[in-house]
């Protein structure tokens, strides 16, 4: 497994990478290549995973989507040498905006191996003109060529399928497998976060991320004056760091909301079921998603959803069952189904438990690891049986 960045830093892909993997390798030998960060170690072994860590540079590119840019040219010397050991049968690359670990799947192209590209990502479009524009050129440069390369395409949702298709790429080159979550950290969960944060409200509504312009917030800042309008005593919590905050405190202060609307800064992974459990809704406003892995921990913690259409929610969110999905960019449809669902407490429960049940039926963990497992056997054994 191949990917700029791994445990400990903590993202969406590099969550699902860590959940899978400590499954993986229970039945596999199972390595991953990554960068090295501070104080992490060159090598370890971890939760039966090998790591390996390679010299690299981060560095922040202006106007385009975090994590920074990571060169790590070492990387391609470092796999060739390492293969030469191990003599994998598969290379799984996570993401391909990274050429210096993407370089596994030509690596693997090249030497006649098996491997997978999964796509955390849809195509760079429908954000921001000069994020699009950069976007494209590296996808016609280097990204659909790893596509194409690679033995198999997983994409985490059928949305993120269907978009990456566009590139001309057929419907037999992807494999849909989503992403999980794990159920059963919840039963620790306690809602802590209410009394931090929400003392003396009757309503606590929150949403959880990166504080960017793709994930739409401030729509949902936008539709707090009419939510307020009925339900005054009602607690926003916006979980997260980012670029876009200092723009939306000021839009929070100017709506004169600051008494409604607290921004928690980042939460350690250790406590944000803590969080998702202290909510009556979790509001995913987004305006480009693949398979947004916050609405997948608030289901796991039984908590009904609302989210807008962005590509791979309506795959999470069942319309009317555990939650509601609105069209992007309108704070009153946003505002107007948390609404419907802090009128009525008995839907409200009944939607988070379809919540939770849909979470441990469809996207635990165990069961998404025993598809992948039961892929790359299949897959393998028909591609190693004609060379």
């Amino acid at each position: 497994m191949t990917n700029a960045f791994f445990h400990p830093f903590i993202g969406g892909t590099e969550k699902m990478m860590l959940e899978l993997g400590k499954r993986l390798a229970k039945k596999t030998n199972f390595h991953v290549l990554t960068s090295a960060l501070p104080e992490a170690p060159e090598s370890e072994i971890y939760e039966n995973m090998t790591i390996h860590r390679v010299p690299a540079t981060l560095q922040r590119m202006p106007y385009l989507y975090p994590p920074p840019m990571v060169f790590a040219p070492q990387a391609r010397k470092y796999l060739r040498e390492l293969d030469q050991e191990q003599d994998f049968d598969v290379f799984n690359c996570h993401g391909r905006w990274f050429p210096d670990f993407a370089y596994s799947i030509k690596y693997a192209h090249k030497n006649h191996k098996y491997s997978t590209l999964t796509l955390h990502n849809k195509r760079p479009h429908g954000i921001q003109k000069r994020l699009t524009a950069i976007g494209l050129m590296y996808e016609y440069w280097y990204g659909i060529n790893i596509m194409k390369q690679a033995t198999k395409v997983i994409a985490v949702s059928e949305g993120g399928k269907r978009d990456v298709m566009k590139y001309g790429i057929p419907e037999s080159h992807f494999e849909v497998i989503h992403n999980g979550v794990d159920t059963n950290k919840v039963k620790q969960a306690e809602p802590t976060y209410r009394e931090k944060y929400a003392d003396g409200f009757d309503h606590v509504i929150g949403f959880q991320g990166r504080v960017i312009k793709q994930k739409g917030i401030d729509y949902l800042i936008d539709a707090m004056p009419s939510i307020l309008d009925e339900f005054p005593k009602t607690k926003l919590l916006i979980v997260g760091k980012g670029k876009m905050l200092p723009e939306l405190e000021k839009q929070v202060s100017k709506n004169g909301l600051r008494d409604n609307i607290t921004f928690t800064g980042f939460i350690p992974e250790e406590e944000i079921n803590n969080m998702f459990s202290s909510l009556d809704v979790f509001v995913m406003p987004s305006l480009w998603e693949v398979l947004c892995v916050a609405l997948l921990e608030a289901m796991s913690c039984g908590v009904p959803l609302v989210a807008t259409n962005a590509t791979g929610n309506d795959e999470i969110v069942k319309d009317g069952v555990n939650g509601y999905v609105v069209p992007m960019r309108q704070p009153d449809a946003l505002a107007e189904k948390i609404k419907t669902l802090l009128r009525d407490d008995a839907l409200r429960k009944k939607m988070a438990k379809n919540s939770r049940d849909i979470a441990v039926k469809n996207f635990e963990w165990d069961i998404i690891a025993k598809q992948t497992l039961d892929f790359y056997e299949r897959e393998t054994n028909e591609f190693y049986k004609t060379r």
